[in-house]
């Protein structure tokens, strides 16, 4: 009598783990350029992201840089007057950078509000500043995420993209999409992934994850070298491109005084 409950959850997992297999399979994700160069002449670019899911599915794509902590100076007025440091904010778990791409905004989709693991708005902003730990004197802890957020944003580090997800015409019970994240022009050099999530009715179905990493090359790659590994000679050779620059602008701006007369 003990061995059938045995046997009866071992049936279940057979069934279960290859459906659950094929559909992480299914998606096929791809992601072009997989090495994204910064170079002088980078001003950002577009990444494209395709796969497959089923025809009765979403897809939504987060790309995500490395998590890490921040540290913030708090602003206000002292005494009402002066402008200066209040205190000091560590934020934890603030990824660098952080672009939702869907065809509608997440908290659009039906059943997004629902609060289980598998709702598809714990991948959205509303999920990630759950995810976001700051530590400060001050109890008001939500304001100082959300003007974490507006600072992101400003600066086109943070970003929602709508509409950007096209598809192809169903084919045995799947679809391919394909997604146009456009890249900001202030990466900065490291790893990031690519999230790629299956979504039906708000609920997630299925998911797939891509690494892609950006990298300094030419002349940013050198300066970057010599910063970190001979900061002597870069701290040098700063100092002597800043006085010739200043030389430089001295005679163009004497020059052109006197040209006036």
């Amino acid at each position: 009598m003990k061995v059938r409950p045995i046997m009866f959850v071992a049936a279940l997992v057979c069934l279960l783990i290859p459906s659950w297999l094929s559909a992480q399979e299914s998606m096929d994700l791809a992601v072009q350029p997989e090495m994204i160069t910064i170079g002088t002449s980078y001003t950002g670019m577009n990444l494209t992201v395709s796969g497959k899911i089923p025809e009765d599915c979403e897809a939504v794509a987060v790309l995500s840089g490395e998590r890490a902590e921040l540290h913030l100076k708090e602003k206000g007025k002292a005494l009402g007057l002066l402008w200066m440091n209040m205190g000091s904010l560590k934020y934890t778990g603030v990824p660098s950078v952080f672009f939702i791409s869907s065809q509608k905004r997440v908290e659009d989709m039906e059943g997004a509000g629902e609060g289980d693991d598998l709702s598809v708005n714990r991948i959205g902003f509303d999920g990630l500043k759950k995810s976001i730990t700051v530590e400060s004197e001050k109890p008001d802890i939500q304001r100082y995420v959300d003007e974490l957020f507006k600072l992101k944003s400003q600066d086109g580090l943070y970003q929602e993209q709508t509409g950007n997800v096209t598809y192809e015409s169903p084919s045995q019970g799947f679809k391919t999409f394909h997604i146009t994240i456009a890249m900001p022009s202030r990466l900065t050099p490291g790893q990031y992934s690519v999230h790629v999530y299956s979504v039906k009715d708000g609920k997630i179905t299925s998911d797939a994850e891509k690494p892609i990493e950006a990298k300094l090359d030419g002349v940013p790659a050198f300066l970057a070298k010599m910063a970190f590994g001979h900061s002597l000679l870069y701290g040098i050779l700063a100092t002597l491109i800043a006085i010739i620059s200043g030389l430089v602008i001295g005679f163009v701006f004497q020059g052109a005084k006197e040209g006036s007369h």
